[in-house]
């Protein structure tokens, strides 16, 4: 193997040459989200409820199993990333890698604007203190997986895939992608509402 080639090809693989567009895309639906989230509360404050699935330990309201949220989580989690794989196969990637921008910066700005009004200053912090670890998975994995769909739908937009091993690559991408969201689901499964649970006990002591 040539002489700092993984250094070269995880170079290749997280690179982002249209990261300005992305993050244009993601903080207007941001904004929208924090607009809509703000009007719909002057409007009626019990119409944001979206915060409940997201909370740390709600895995009892599935059933009382763990594992019963784990294949919903895994369904929920992984449905538009396995979508917005799929469609980088085609020209249409593209144009689903800029609406999934706008529509997870829409709910990551309806979330933060819902924690605010709701909970206040701490329990927003609290809260995104309880979803830090999954997001740690989430984040960087949903960055590349943009990115690797908008690459590999542009060069079939052109038809300039550059054969089968191309191909191979961009799969083998998503099957990497896969494994981190999954470790995310994991950890939000089972690692969350623990960590979650000892700060919880831990201040209700001090306090």
């Amino acid at each position: 193997m040539q002489k700092g080639y993984l250094k070269q090809y995880f170079y290749k693989f997280t690179r982002m040459p249209y990261g300005n567009i992305f993050l244009f895309m993601f903080l207007g639906g941001f904004l929208g989200g924090i607009i809509f989230g703000n009007v719909a509360w002057s409007i009626r404050p019990g119409a944001i409820t979206g915060l409940n699935i997201l909370n740390a330990g709600n895995w009892m309201k599935i059933n009382g199993s763990i594992k019963n949220y784990f294949r919903y989580l895994t369904g929920v989690r992984l449905r538009a990333p396995v979508l917005l794989m799929i469609l980088g196969f085609t020209a249409c990637g593209m144009a689903a890698v800029y609406l999934g921008l706008i529509w997870y910066g829409f709910l990551a700005g309806l979330l933060c604007s819902a924690a605010l009004l709701q909970l206040g200053i701490m329990g927003m912090l609290k809260l995104f203190g309880s979803l830090l670890l999954p997001l740690v998975c989430y984040l960087p994995g949903m960055a590349i997986l943009f990115n690797q769909a908008f690459l590999m739908s542009e060069k079939s937009s052109r038809k300039s895939v550059g054969g089968m091993k191309e191909y191979g690559r961009y799969l083998l991408s998503c099957v990497l992608i896969l494994l981190l969201i999954a470790v995310g689901i994991l950890v939000e499964c089972y690692v969350n509402p623990a960590v979650v649970n000892f700060f919880k006990n831990l201040i209700s002591k001090i306090l």
